[in-house]
Parts: C-alpha cells; structure tokens; sequence
C-alpha cells in the first residue's frame, strides 16, 4: 500500500478516519492524501447573483489552509500527508480523484445518517464504496 486518501469535512467522524488511516500509514509505510470537497455555501447566493473568481478563491484559500492544518496532525507522526482541495460534489469528487491520484485505500468517516435523510440524500461513504476503484474502509 502506496497511498491512502482521507475525504475530511472537518467532523469527528474525519479525524477518527485520519487517526485510522494515520495508523495504517505508519504500519505499511504510505503516502496520506487529505482531501475536502466543497460547495459554494448555500446562504452566499441570497446576496449575490454568482460566485465571483474573487469569492471563490477566497474560499479555496481558507479551505486550503484547514486541510493544511489536518495535513499537519499525521505529519506529526512522522507520515507524509498531502492536501488537496476541490470545488464540486462529495459522491462525484472522492472517487474522482481516489482514481486520478493512484490511492490503494480509502478511509471515510461516516456520521450515521439514517432514516429518511438518508434515503433522500445517500451517503457520501456509501456512494464512495459503490463508485470507488480500490478498497474503503469506513470508520465510525
């Protein structure tokens, strides 16, 4: 194992997935991939008619710097960890790169979502096992 990709939303459920895949990175020696996916905060487009390149970047560069921080937690144990951030849908986007960066394993926390929300949305954990092109473990 080369590489492990952890999707991070910022939850407890993501820095138990990063202390898990941390973990396996130090027992077989890999390379973590931190990645965020985001959207565009629903409550920015009351105010304005689109997302300038200006409001845009400005989110990427704060998003940047929190995946920067968590990239900072394994590299406290003597792990390489690279962040990547993106713009677009969780179920689409962790596949999507997990493929594009040559990750062997994926380790996602999940939040228990159940009943109708979840029937309504998906899971993004879910989606990521059904579409991802290596293993995936998902963690609690």
């Amino acid at each position: 194992m080369k590489k492990i990709l952890v999707p991070i939303d910022y939850s407890d459920a993501s820095e138990h997935a990063l202390q898990l895949a941390t973990d396996l990175a130090v027992k077989t020696d890999a390379i973590l991939e931190l990645l965020h996916v985001y959207q565009i905060p629903s409550d920015i487009y009351p105010y304005t008619l689109f997302i300038t390149e200006e409001i845009e970047q400005q989110i990427h560069e704060r998003e940047t710097e929190r995946i920067d921080a968590w990239c900072e937690k394994a590299r406290a144990e003597g792990r390489i960890a690279v962040g990547h951030v993106v713009r677009g849908a969780t179920h689409d986007e962790i596949p999507a790169i997990a493929r594009e960066l040559g990750v062997d394993l994926i380790v996602i926390g999940t939040r228990g979502t159940t009943g109708l929300r979840r029937a309504f949305l998906g899971s993004t954990a879910e989606r990521t096992v059904q579409l991802a092109h290596c293993p995936v473990i998902t963690t609690h």
